[in-house]
């Protein structure tokens, strides 16, 4: 368990250090004692591949821990997540929640992106890495990214908040304007595998030029309006996975 909104960790830093990295770090040495456990799967986040809040910087250091524990008997590995549609605290959530009272909705900047997941990807991407994962692995998904903007509208064309209005907001958390999957400096490690996306420092990549410019930037993944709807409707599985 640990705590993963932006705000959150805006608001309280220290309870963020203590829950995502004195507590994990706490778990690795309880597992290295008991030295019966398989596998540690850490859920992390596109917000550590270019960290700029306090909770993509955890996310990151999180990984490091287990990019580091190379020998272990135990596998330690990670997986990183966009934004999964209609789960807890998401971005469609998030809109709906206000677009159902009526209320204004703030967004942080007109070309704001971001990656979007079904929860069906969540679970093949979990299952696909606790099959086959290496300790230090980072695993992904190649996965459609939308305009904010755009998603309001399409929510809003779909009967969920007629009157509400959209207002600019101030980024006062740090977000990023655009997200990334993988960073500059892990792009050269990153394989497709099995279907999905890995990064492990000791391994040579491979993806074509297209496949590295979508997971660098989200703004470089966008799908149409009409896929976005689609995707809302069906929400089984990403466009590009």
């Amino acid at each position: 368990a640990g705590l993963k909104h932006v705000s959150t960790g805006y608001f309280f830093p220290d309870q963020l250090a203590y829950e995502n990295i004195a507590a994990f770090s706490n778990l690795v040495r309880a597992v290295q004692a008991c030295g019966t456990v398989e596998m540690v799967l850490l859920c992390s986040s596109d917000k550590a591949a270019q960290p700029t809040s306090t909770m993509g910087v955890s996310k990151r250091l999180l990984e490091v821990i287990c990019q580091n524990l190379e020998g272990a008997r135990t596998k330690f590995f990670s997986v990183r997540f966009g934004n999964i549609l209609h789960s807890s605290g998401s971005l469609t959530e998030v809109i709906e929640n206000g677009l159902r009272d009526r209320a204004t909705i703030f967004i942080r900047d007109i070309h704001m992106t971001r990656y979007v997941m079904t929860k069906r990807d969540v679970t093949n991407l979990v299952m696909g890495a606790m099959a086959n994962a290496r300790t230090g692995d980072i695993w992904s998904m190649d996965v459609p990214s939308v305009r904010v903007k755009n998603l309001i509208d399409v929510l809003v064309a779909q009967g969920k908040g007629a009157r509400s209005s959209i207002g600019r907001g101030v980024n006062r958390f740090g977000e990023n304007i655009h997200e990334s999957l993988f960073n500059e400096s892990e792009i050269g490690n990153v394989r497709r595998r099995k279907g999905f996306l890995v990064y492990n420092k000791n391994t040579a990549g491979n993806l074509s030029r297209d496949e590295k410019q979508r997971v660098l930037s989200s703004r470089n993944a966008l799908i149409s309006r009409k896929l976005l709807e689609q995707l809302l409707r069906n929400e089984t599985r990403s466009p590009l996975a």
